[in-house]
C-alpha cells in the first residue's frame, strides 16, 4: 500500500500536464502538483488557499465557472480554451480533462490543466498564412489552379480562367484537367499525373497546349505539385500556368523560315549567340554580339569550352553554362542577368534569355544578349540615393507627445517642441486638440481619441492629420500612436512618435528608363514611411511604374507627383501622372482592358485601377493625359 502511494505521488509531481484537486462545495483547493504551481506561479501552500475563481481573469470567470460545474455534474470531460490566470495577473488559455471523486470524506473535482497557448498561436499563425495565401492566389499574374483526386478543378484563380476564357464557376467542380487539355498532349499528361498519383515525382515542369473555352489552342509553361495525406495518398494538386503562346508561335515563325530567321538575328541590335553541347560553345554569334564583347564573330566561335569560360565572369559562370547545359537538356529556362568580360577586360552587365531551338539538326539553344550597364548603373545610383534618404530618415529625431485622458500634455520631447515652435516647457499642461489641431479637423481627432481613451477601438497603428505651430503654420504628421495603461491595467493616455512629412510632396520627371524606376522608388519609400503594408506597397509601385512607363512610352515623358493623402483624419497616398503627348482615342475602351496600341496600354490602365482605391482619369487626343490615383491606409 505504501509503495502504491508512493507510486501515485510520484506519478502526480512529475507529470507535465498541471494538476489540481478542488473542493466540489466551497471550490477550495486541496492539492496541486509541481507543473500546475509553475503554470501558475504559486507554492503548494499558497494554491490550498486559493479558490477556483481566483485563478480565473473577470472576463474568463463565468465561462470558466459554467464548465466547472458541466465537470462536476459530469455533462462532460473536457473543457476547451478556458482562461486561467497566474500570481502576476497575465493569463492564459487552457483545456482542463477532470473527473470526479471523494477526498478526506467530500466530493472532489480532480482537473488536468494542459497549456494551449502553443496550439493557439500555432491556429492563428495558421489563419493568417492562409489569408496571405488567398490574397497572393486570387492577385497572381500567373495562371493558378488547384485539382482534387479526380482531376478536377477545385479552386481557378481570375488569370487561370481569363487565360481559358471560362467563369470560375464553369471550371470549379464540373470540368477536369482533361477537358482542357489538347488531345494531342492528352497522354502525356496523363502519363506525368500518373507518376504523381504513384509518388514516382512529387513534382514536374512541362510544356503542354491546353484548349480554350472557344476551342483556340493556347500553349503554357505548367509547374504542378501534388499533395499528400498522411498515409502517403495523393490528395490533389496545385498547378502554375504560364502563357507563352506568343514566344510559341515566334519560335514557329522562324522555324518556318530559315532565311527570314537569319536576317532577323543578323540585323538584330541585341546580341545573339546559339551554343551546342556538352560541354557548351559557341557555334554562332551576330555582329552585335561580337561587338558587345569587342571580339570578331570568328574569334568567339573559335573558341575552345574552356576558352569561353573566361567571357563570364567567375562568380556568374555556375549560372550562365548550367542555364545553357538546362536548356539544350530541354529543361525550364528563365531569364536572368550575369556579368560578361569583354576582350579588352572590361566587365558588363548582360541580361540573358535562352530558348531551345534545333541548328543544323542537332539540339541548341538560341541565347539573346541586352546589355544593361547603363541600367545597372543607374538603379545603383537610385538605390544610393534611397539609402541616402533612409539614413537621413532615420537619424530624424520625430515628435514624441503622450497625451493624458484629460486631453492634456504630460510630455514632449525637444525635437516635437522645435517643430511647433514652443519652449523645451511650453507645451506641458496645454489641451492637445485645442491648441495644435486645426479647426477642421478637431472634432474628428477628439471623437477618435475618445473612443481610443475608452478601448472602444484599437489604436492607430499609423494615423496622418495636420498639427498647427505656435505661428499658425500647419505641418502635416504620421503618426504612430500606443496607449498608456496605470497600474491597474486601465487606459490614461496615448503615446504617439509622428514623423513631419510636410515636405515629403515629389514631382519626378520622367525622360528616361531611369527616371521610370526613380518614381517607383520614391513612390514605395513615402508608401513604407506612411505606413502601408508591404503587400500595398507593391501595388502602388506597380501602378505609379506602369503610368510612368506609358508617359514616357506614349507621350516621350511627362511628370510624376507623388504625395500624403489626408481625408477626415485618414491617411493615404495620392500619386499624378501628367503628360502632353497624343491623349487616348478610345478611354472607354482602353480601361475595360485589352485595349492596347502597341500591346500593353490598356492592361495598365485597368490593373492601376484595381491596384488603387481612387482612380481618375482625364485625356484629351493631341492634348495629353492626367491620371490621379489614391490609396488609403
Amino acid at each position: 500500500m505504501k509503495d502504491s502511494e508512493e507510486l501515485r505521488r510520484l506519478f502526480f509531481d512529475r507529470a507535465l500536464d498541471g494538476m489540481l484537486l478542488a473542493d466540489a462545495e466551497t471550490q477550495q483547493f486541496y492539492a496541486s502538483n509541481k507543473a500546475m504551481e509553475k503554470m501558475l506561479g504559486y507554492t503548494s501552500e499558497q494554491i490550498k488557499k486559493l479558490r477556483v475563481p481566483d485563478i480565473h481573469p473577470k472576463e474568463g470567470l463565468p465561462y470558466a465557472l459554467e464548465q466547472f460545474e458541466k465537470l462536476l455534474e459530469q455533462r462532460t470531460t473536457l473543457a476547451r480554451d478556458v482562461q486561467i490566470k497566474r500570481r502576476d495577473g497575465t493569463a492564459f488559455y487552457a483545456d482542463i480533462s477532470a473527473f470526479v471523486g471523494t477526498y478526506g470524506g467530500r466530493k472532489c473535482l480532480f482537473g488536468v490543466f494542459r497549456d494551449i497557448t502553443e496550439r493557439r498561436q500555432a491556429e492563428k499563425a495558421m489563419r493568417e498564412s492562409e489569408s496571405h495565401y488567398r490574397s497572393l492566389f486570387e492577385e497572381s499574374l500567373y495562371g493558378i489552379c488547384t485539382v482534387g483526386p479526380d482531376f478536377k478543378f477545385r479552386q481557378a484563380n481570375t488569370a487561370f480562367c481569363t487565360l481559358l476564357e471560362y467563369r470560375e464557376e464553369e471550371l470549379v467542380g464540373k470540368r477536369s484537367i482533361g477537358d482542357v487539355t489538347h488531345p494531342d498532349d492528352m497522354a502525356a499528361s496523363k502519363r506525368l499525373l500518373q507518376k504523381l498519383v504513384d509518388r514516382d515525382l512529387d513534382h514536374f515542369i512541362v510544356e503542354k497546349r491546353y484548349i480554350t473555352k472557344s476551342g483556340r489552342g493556347v500553349c503554357a509553361i505548367t509547374f504542378v505539385r501534388g499533395f499528400y495525406d498522411e498515409a502517403g495518398r495523393y490528395v490533389g494538386s496545385i498547378a502554375s500556368v504560364t502563357d507563352i503562346t506568343d514566344r510559341k508561335q515566334k519560335e514557329e515563325a522562324l522555324r518556318e523560315s530559315e532565311a527570314k530567321y537569319r536576317t532577323l538575328v543578323e540585323q538584330s541590335l541585341q546580341g545573339i549567340a546559339i551554343a551546342q553541347g556538352p560541354p557548351p560553345h559557341f557555334v554562332f554569334v551576330n555582329l552585335a554580339m561580337a561587338e558587345m564583347l569587342g571580339y570578331t564573330r570568328l574569334e568567339l566561335t573559335s573558341l575552345l569550352p574552356e576558352e569561353a569560360e573566361a567571357l563570364v565572369h567567375p562568380e556568374d559562370r555556375a549560372v550562365f553554362f548550367g542555364l545553357i547545359i538546362d536548356s539544350i537538356q530541354g529543361k525550364h529556362a528563365v531569364q536572368c542577368e550575369v556579368r560578361g568580360i569583354r576582350k579588352d577586360g572590361e566587365v558588363r552587365w548582360l541580361e540573358l534569355y535562352p530558348v531551345k531551338i534545333e541548328y543544323n539538326g542537332q539540339p541548341a539553344v538560341q541565347v539573346t544578349f541586352a546589355d544593361i550597364t547603363d541600367r545597372k548603373q543607374a538603379e545603383k545610383t537610385i538605390m544610393l540615393e534611397r539609402d541616402r534618404e533612409r539614413k537621413f530618415l532615420d537619424v530624424v529625431v520625430a515628435i514624441i507627445v503622450v497625451i493624458r485622458a484629460d486631453e492634456r500634455i504630460s510630455l514632449m520631447n525637444k525635437k516635437g517642441c522645435e517643430i511647433l515652435g514652443y519652449g523645451d516647457q511650453e507645451t506641458i499642461g496645454k489641451n492637445w486638440f485645442d491648441t495644435f489641431i486645426p479647426m477642421r479637423d478637431r472634432k474628428s481627432v477628439r471623437e477618435v481619441f475618445a473612443k481610443l481613451m475608452k478601448g472602444e477601438t484599437e489604436p492607430f497603428e499609423f494615423y496622418y492629420n495636420h498639427v498647427l505651430s505656435k505661428s499658425g503654420e500647419e505641418r502635416a504628421i504620421a503618426w504612430h500612436n500606443v496607449v498608456l495603461r496605470d497600474e491597474k491595467g486601465n487606459i490614461d493616455a496615448a503615446l504617439s512618435y509622428g514623423q513631419d512629412i510636410t515636405d515629403r510632396i515629389d514631382v519626378v520627371g520622367v525622360k528616361s528608363e531611369a527616371d521610370i524606376i526613380k518614381a517607383r522608388v520614391r513612390t514605395k519609400a513615402l508608401a513604407e514611411a506612411l505606413g502601408f503594408n508591404y503587400m500595398d506597397q507593391t501595388k502602388i509601385a506597380s501602378a505609379v511604374l506602369e503610368l510612368a512607363r506609358n508617359a514616357f512610352r506614349y507621350a516621350g515623358g511627362g511628370n510624376v507627383t507623388i504625395q500624403p493623402a489626408e481625408r477626415g483624419g485618414r491617411g493615404g497616398i495620392e500619386i499624378i501622372v501628367e503628360d502632353h503627348g497624343p491623349g487616348i482615342a478610345n478611354l472607354e475602351l482602353a480601361l475595360k482592358g485589352g485595349y492596347s496600341t502597341s500591346g500593353a496600354l490598356g492592361e495598365g490602365l485597368s490593373n492601376c485601377k484595381r491596384f488603387m482605391d481612387e482612380f481618375d482619369i482625364k485625356t484629351k487626343v493631341g492634348k495629353g493625359t492626367l491620371v490621379r490615383i489614391t490609396k488609403w491606409l
